[in-house]
């Protein structure tokens, strides 16, 4: 970079924030990252209770250090191993609770469906379709896919499942495309995992690259306004008052707040402002943390399916009504990671998705009684739960509690996502919300580094 340091304002700490900070401070840009809460990391933080180390979410990443979320340091010039820690979910292998029945995820299929070839085909299928096919498929639904390759109930029920744990949109409305390119990632790359530490070291270990290259994050600098001039972006103000000034303003923050009310809707074209008040973002997560008194379990992560038939659970939520038992994912975390939990104790998460309508006391209910499905002496070894709701989510971040952000659906992907850049010259977005692709995190991530790669 020629000439005087450029600099760059960045609004939001969590994973596309943190990310596209580090890679524009280690190409010289200085870098100050302004976080509004007093804690980094958005969706992807970590909290200390009683010596366990609680998410905020339910977390594994599909391909740990080795995707998106680890090319991020890999480009700051970083060993990803060296900044992160990663555990991963095999050995032991996944497992796979299927209306009561648990088996090996995917050796023990044929326990539970009728035609294990058929699961077999459409797995080859989805691994070795090349990029032109899974591109036709952006704006074709998983529901319609699915039916074009399978009629047996079991299968159709267990990767629609897969598709709701990677983009919280039930399948008739999620892209096939994004579906394929994200399984097929994972399962070239086999490195499910969580981070040692908790999911705040990963946005932690690109602030660190901040610091390093002399820039800054503030906690509790929460921003007033965007400041525009001649239709260009100029820097910030604080809630403060204080005024920061800086070449580029990128922001972390959900692209309504962005636009409407900290950019001003005045700077934005009709159609423009049209399309970020339509955007449809994802369902949320009811979530219960157990910590326990002692080890129930050896196993490292474990998936729930409670209803045999996929379409009438989605119509079942969609309507409102909350079942007896709901589908879970259960990241046993102390086991991917001990120093999440006080030696001898045991943490476990458990998340169900599609989570739209707010009787959380009934969603409570039902996630517990699926827990105990899985685990039916749960109950003598409590030692505290937590829970998280979409109230709990959108306290913090927004966007009507969604767990990831701008949902994967068939029209708001590719070419009909919001992009990173917006009209207003040197003002972008960044995160699950704008550009990208992949799942949760690995969205955000990706979005980060086709920002960094747009940035001159």
């Amino acid at each position: 970079m020629s000439g005087a340091q450029k600099s760059a304002i960045i609004i939001g700490s969590g994973i596309g924030g943190s990310a596209v900070g580090a890679m524009l401070s280690h190409r010289g840009y200085h870098v100050t990252v302004l976080e509004r809460l007093n804690f980094i990391g958005g969706r992807c933080c970590t909290a200390r209770r009683e010596g366990f180390a609680v998410d905020l979410g339910v977390h594994t990443f599909s391909q740990s250090g080795a995707g998106p979320l680890g090319e991020v340091l890999r480009q700051c010039g970083r060993r990803p191993d060296d900044a992160v820690q990663w555990s991963y979910t095999k050995n032991p292998t996944q497992k796979l609770n299927y209306l009561g029945t648990t088996v090996e995820f995917p050796k023990g299929l044929g326990q539970i469906v009728e035609d294990v070839n058929n699961y077999s085909d459409i797995m080859k299928r989805i691994v070795t379709m090349p990029p032109e096919e899974i591109e036709g498929l952006r704006h074709v639904t998983v529901k319609e896919w699915l039916g074009r390759h399978t009629s047996d109930p079991a299968i159709y029920n267990i990767f629609a499942y897969i598709s709701e744990l990677y983009f919280v949109v039930p399948p008739s409305r999620a892209s096939a495309g994004e579906f394929i390119r994200s399984m097929q990632a994972q399962a070239m790359k086999r490195a499910s995992g969580y981070p040692v530490g908790g999911c705040a070291v990963i946005p932690a270990s690109y602030l660190d690259v901040v610091a390093a290259n002399g820039g800054a994050f503030l906690t509790g600098a929460p921003v007033r306004r965007i400041l525009i001039e001649n239709h260009v972006a100029t820097g910030v103000e604080l809630a403060s008052g204080e005024v920061k000034s800086a070449d580029i303003v990128i922001s972390n923050v959900d692209p309504s707040v962005t636009i409407l009310d900290l950019a001003g809707e005045q700077h934005f074209p009709p159609d423009y402002l049209e399309r970020i008040r339509r955007a449809e973002y994802t369902a949320g997560a009811f979530i219960l943390k157990f910590a326990l008194k002692e080890k129930i379990t050896d196993e490292k992560f474990m998936m729930f399916i409670a209803h045999p038939d996929a379409g009438e659970y989605e119509q079942m939520l969609a309507g409102g009504q909350v079942p007896e038992k709901v589908n879970l994912m259960i990241p046993i975390i102390s086991n991917l990671d001990p120093t999440t939990a006080p030696p001898g104790r045991q943490l476990i998460i458990a998340g169900s998705l599609l989570a739209i309508k707010p009787d959380w006391e009934a969603w409570e209910k039902a996630v517990m009684n699926s827990v105990r499905t899985v685990f039916p002496d749960i109950d003598e070894h409590i030692l505290f739960t937590e829970t998280t709701s979409p109230e709990t989510v959108d306290k913090l971040v927004g966007e009507k509690g969604a767990v990831i952000g701008l949902a994967q659906t068939v029209d708001q992907v590719g070419s009909r996502r919001i992009s990173q850049k917006t009209p207003v010259e040197n003002l972008y977005l960044v995160g699950s919300e704008a550009g990208g692709w992949g799942i949760g995190t690995e969205l955000a991530a990706n979005s980060a580094l086709e920002l960094n790669a747009m940035i001159p």
